[in-house]
């Protein structure tokens, strides 16, 4: 009879065991998906991005990363999505190399659903 108690014990052991491993897995989930996410954004603002002011905007945001405004060469930049669509931005070396020294520059964007955007860098 003992060793009946000490099976039933061990099994329920092992029960146990898997029970919290599985009420622990979303949890370590969760961590595992989120540890990336501390990783600044290069192309956010406050990560010394510089962002163009987008005229007649609805929803769209540009901005142009520190390596690339240090590397002063041509850039093709994407407007993100705002009304369902974006368009591209593509600056000269030098309109890169004067937001670089603090000129204000400003360029038009792609042409998408009938209009296109006025973007500034200052």
């Amino acid at each position: 009879m003992k060793h009946g108690k000490h099976a039933l014990l061990e099994t329920r052991r092992l029960f146990l065991h898997r029970a919290s491993l599985l009420a622990l897995a979303p949890l370590a989930l969760s961590v595992q998906c989120t540890q990336g996410d501390d990783s600044p954004d290069p192309t956010a603002p406050g990560n010394n991005a510089v962002e163009g002011a987008v005229s007649a905007n609805h929803g769209h945001v540009v901005s142009i990363t520190q390596q690339q405004l240090q590397a002063g060469q041509t850039v093709t930049l994407i407007l993100t999505q705002g009304a369902g669509h974006t368009h591209t931005l593509t600056l000269s070396a030098t309109q890169v190399q004067d937001i670089a020294a603090g000129t204000t520059v400003t360029e038009t964007s792609s042409r998408e659903q009938s209009h296109s955007h006025e973007v500034t860098f200052s």
